[in-house]
């Protein structure tokens, strides 16, 4: 019997077995690990440049980066600490969710509106400024040809992490037969022509 609310380890364990709901469990745990250290760290650089800009104020660099850094192929060590910002967020962000599920869900709700209207003020703003002719040739092979652009279509991968945490809030739905297969795709569309309208 599957449950009202789960996740993808929930409905895989209930639909094909606790080996391959095992496997999808790490998987989930391994996707969130990496999403949330990049967009922690991303919002570490963009507070600290804020910082700078705003009040003129430099933040520590041992106190911005992190100790162990990937450099040509290999792991090297710097002088840093570790990165505060970054792990005060995620701080931030793991006691609102202690929170419960209606707050959590409020203030997602107002973050969400605030980032589309502030992308679709860039997004208008710019379009005085397109240049057809950018477009040709539409893969430059200076800039890596079809390997160059697989490579920047890879970093699409952060855009879509997290969709199927919307089935966990099936419960809290009063139709999930009806409203989560909506919620799901409507995100992607509108996911998906925020991030074509930035790029």
């Amino acid at each position: 019997m599957i449950p009202i609310a789960g996740s993808a380890y929930t409905y895989a364990y209930a639909s094909i077995g606790e080996l391959a709901a095992w496997i999808i469990g790490w998987d989930l745990i391994l996707e969130y690990l990496v999403g949330a250290a990049t967009v922690s760290v991303g919002w570490s650089s963009y507070m600290t440049a804020f910082m700078k800009d705003a009040f003129n104020l430099t933040l520590e660099p041992k106190w911005t980066n992190a100790p162990v850094s990937w450099e040509k192929d290999n792991f090297t060590f710097s002088d840093s600490y570790f990165n505060a910002p970054a792990f005060f967020i995620s701080v931030v962000v793991s006691v609102t969710i202690y929170f419960g599920i209606h707050t959590t869900a409020k203030i997602n709700n107002y973050l969400v509106a605030f980032k589309v209207l502030v992308l679709l003020i860039i997004i208008f703003s710019m379009i005085p400024f397109i240049k057809p002719a950018n477009y040709q040739p539409y893969i430059p092979e200076e800039t890596g040809g079809v390997n160059g652009m697989l490579q920047g279509a890879s970093t699409v991968f952060f855009a879509y992490i997290g969709f199927d945490s919307v089935s966990t809030t099936a419960q809290e739905a009063k139709e999930p037969q009806v409203n989560l297969p909506v919620g799901i795709m409507a995100t992607i569309v509108i996911s998906t022509i925020l991030y074509v309208g930035i790029r």
